[in-house]
């Protein structure tokens, strides 16, 4: 396994910096002479330029994988939810791949723990979305039923040729929308 770099090897407030600066459009000496009002010297200016170069490439990987994502969930469908998990599922593929083809000091590197935990978030991700899809089939199913009952009972009314159909209409807002009148 590689050495960590330099930045690697900074406290977390100083890599949260860089990414800040980075995410702001800031250019590498930017960042480097930023770095030097901190107090931070042992970071070189092409440390930096491999820094940003890595999460450049991150950003490229999960957004072309977003994309396909997003493509993907416009042909099976728009779901947001399912949209962000496949997402998800992209990213992982993503950082997996970089894993698998970086060379030694190349790219992200991740230990096969960090590589599982990565895959059961996804993987716990994945079985929240299918309880969250369960449970609103079932209240889909429920509001149906209500829908199927109450057109029945109005049907009902209706054949005694007793009930106005408008009353029976607003029996059926009040029993399944919940729309009550004043």
């Amino acid at each position: 396994m590689a050495r960590p770099s330099t930045i690697d090897r900074q406290p977390p407030e100083i890599r949260e910096e860089i990414g800040r600066l980075r995410r702001a459009g800031r250019s590498i000496d930017e960042i480097v002479s930023h770095l030097r009002t901190l107090g931070v010297e042992d970071i070189s200016r092409s440390a930096v330029g491999r820094h940003t170069k890595e999460i450049d490439a991150v950003i490229a990987d999960i957004q072309r994988h977003r994309a396909m994502a997003e493509a993907i969930a416009n042909v099976f469908g728009d779901e947001a939810e399912s949209k962000a998990l496949r997402a998800n599922v992209e990213v992982l593929q993503a950082l997996i791949g970089r894993t698998v083809s970086a060379g030694p000091g190349e790219g992200a590197t991740f230990d096969p723990k960090e590589v599982h935990a990565l895959s059961a978030a996804v993987n716990q991700l994945s079985a929240a979305a299918a309880r969250d899809t369960d449970r609103m089939l079932k209240l889909k199913r429920e509001l149906a039923k209500q829908v199927v009952d109450a057109v029945d009972k109005g049907e009902a009314a209706l054949a005694g040729a007793k009930a106005d159909p408008a009353e029976v209409l607003r029996k059926i807002r009040e029993d399944v929308y919940g729309i009550f009148e004043r």
